[in-house]
């Protein structure tokens, strides 16, 4: 989480499923990518969530983003391709590209999902 805070502009602190929560009335929140969003991925299982920083949107169903400590090898991973596969393009399940395969994943993530840097008037 501290990767996705220094790289981004997000200032959130904390597991990263609490960000989604957190930035509710701090910063701008939606279910579209923009270009410097921080992707807000769900807990699941052992897992407290995860955190990508959008470096590029791709297409409708196709982000780029940069991100670490991914596949608990507690490395940077830069420009890596995130798929939408939710229904209706809704960003709320993704799949992320497996480097060392060179293939999408077969798993798939539920996602809040994305943070914007823009700050709300009222914080």
């Amino acid at each position: 989480m501290t990767y996705a805070r220094e790289i981004g502009e997000v200032a959130l602190r904390g597991d990263a499923w609490t960000w989604w929560d957190q930035a509710e009335g701090l910063y701008e929140r939606s279910h579209r990518p923009r270009a410097g969003a921080t992707m807000v991925f769900r807990k699941r299982g052992r897992s407290l969530g995860h955190l990508a920083v959008v470096t590029r949107v791709v297409g409708d169903r196709i982000i780029v983003a940069d991100h670490a400590n991914w596949l608990n090898r507690r490395e940077i991973h830069r420009a890596t391709p995130i798929i939408d596969v939710s229904p209706n393009n809704g960003w709320s399940a993704v799949q992320v590209w497996y480097t060392p395969g060179g293939q999408w994943g077969t798993s798939t993530y539920p996602v809040y999902g994305f943070i914007h840097p823009t700050r709300l008037a009222s914080s």
